[in-house]
């Protein structure tokens, strides 16, 4: 599937035509330009202009994005920051095993990815030191950087999307299962890798995670994300923060979901002209 053919391109268009606005494509509908009132705005990626720069970058660094939140109080699955051995010299010359064995010995199970990127490619769940050098190696063939996370055990993993402070969508991330077996295919929680969108309307369920999405968005000046939290043993803590909102997957299952992620990105795109 090409970029043009997707249902984010898809929607942007149809909202452009029915809200009155020129639209300009550019890099096979990768960049658009949006033309209103003798305003012009940008739609780049899934970026919508709504965030700062450095709070799109601080969310695209999966260890700064823990670091931060750690230091402001929002609950979250820790990320720890390791560097390609020829990019060292950017922090000294200290190296990657010891510190790594070390967390793989406290923690004794681990998830080791790159520190950017989505959909859950080049994840590794790793238990032994030779998972570890692999994981590590294969992913510095690709990236400079990564980040480690102690595994978690999840119950649900649910995507809230908000926008300048309301929740407009709570969906859980339901993992595929055998047929057969009733076993879950993959222990990653990806729409990309065959989990599908469920959506959450219990009232209680709403507030629990609002409390820690009003914690994104004052502390962290986020006005249009997805944020990913997870529950472990009773708990929630945010996963991942995802500054480009990206519903693609979403938007397949039905046409429901398709017209939930229309009006969401309708209404963002009315707020860039506001």
């Amino acid at each position: 599937m090409t970029n043009s053919t997707t249902n984010f391109v898809k929607i942007i268009k149809e909202i452009a035509q029915e809200e009155g606005i020129r639209l300009t494509s550019y890099s096979y509908d990768w960049i658009f330009r949006l033309e209103k009132d003798q305003k012009s705005r940008y739609i780049i990626g899934y970026q919508f202009g709504l965030n700062a720069g450095s709070v799109q970058s601080l969310c695209s660094d999966k260890s700064a994005a823990s670091d931060v939140m750690t230091s402001l109080g929002i609950p979250n699955v820790p990320h720890f920051y390791f560097m390609a051995p020829e990019e060292q010299h950017y922090i000294g010359e200290r190296g990657n095993w010891s510190e790594l064995l070390s967390l793989l010995s406290k923690y004794e199970d681990l998830v080791v990815k790159p520190n950017e990127g989505t959909g859950g490619d080049d994840v590794y769940r790793v238990r032994t030191p030779f998972e570890l050098e692999r994981a590590v190696s294969e992913i510095f063939r690709h990236s400079t950087d990564l980040a480690v996370s102690p595994y978690q055990p999840i119950a649900h993993e649910y995507r809230v999307i908000v926008l300048d402070g309301q929740i407009r969508l709570i969906f859980h991330k339901e993992r595929a299962k055998d047929p057969q077996t009733g076993e879950y295919l993959t222990w990653k929680h990806n729409l990309g890798l065959g989990a599908s969108a469920v959506i959450e309307e219990d009232p209680a369920l709403k507030e629990r995670l609002s409390s820690i999405v009003q914690m994104v968005y004052e502390k962290m000046d986020l006005r249009f994300a997805s944020v990913d939290i997870v529950e472990v043993d009773g708990t929630y803590r945010v996963l991942e923060i995802n500054s480009g909102v990206m519903m693609e997957f979403f938007s397949r299952q039905s046409a429901e979901t398709y017209a939930m992620a229309k009006e969401i990105y309708r209404d963002a795109i009315r707020k860039m002209f506001a």
